[in-house]
C-alpha cells in the first residue's frame, strides 16, 4: 500500500502533521515524530518520550540496529568521498584518502562492536 501511495510504511501508521500530538499507547501521547522514532527504533534514550519501562535493556536490545544505521551513514559518506576523489587535485585527494580511512576505520569499530 505505501508503495501505491509513494510514502513509508511508517507514513502511513504515523502520518503528519508530526508536530501534533496523537495517542502513541493507551493512555500515552506524543508528537506523531517521536512515535515514528520509537517505531523505527532509531529514537535516543535522551528522547522526550520513553516508550520503555528498562532504558537500559531498550538501549542495548536496539545497539545493533542503530550501529546499522551508523555504518550505513558512514558508507554513503565514504562512497560520497570516493565519487569525489576523481578529478581532484593531488593535495585534495590526499586529504580525501585520509577521510576515506578515518571513515573506513569507524565501520570497521562499529562493525567490530555490534558482532
Amino acid at each position: 500500500m505505501a508503495q501505491a501511495l509513494e510514502t513509508a510504511p511508517v507514513a502511513l501508521l504515523y502520518p503528519s502533521p508530526y508536530l501534533g500530538e496523537i495517542e502513541v499507547l493507551p493512555g500515552r501521547s506524543s508528537t506523531s515524530w517521536s512515535a515514528a522514532e520509537w517505531f523505527s527504533g532509531m529514537n535516543n534514550s535522551g528522547a522526550q518520550i520513553v516508550f520503555a519501562d528498562d532504558v537500559e535493556a531498550y538501549d542495548r536490545d536496539l545497539a545493533p540496529l542503530r550501529a546499522a544505521a551508523r555504518i550505513s551513514q558512514l558508507m554513503t559518506r565514504k562512497q560520497r568521498l570516493m565519487d569525489a576523489l576523481v578529478g581532484a587535485y593531488e593535495a585534495v585527494q590526499v586529504a580525501m584518502l585520509d577521510a576515506i580511512h578515518g571513515v573506513q576505520d569507524d565501520i570497521d569499530r562499529l562493525t567490530d562492536a555490534a558482532g
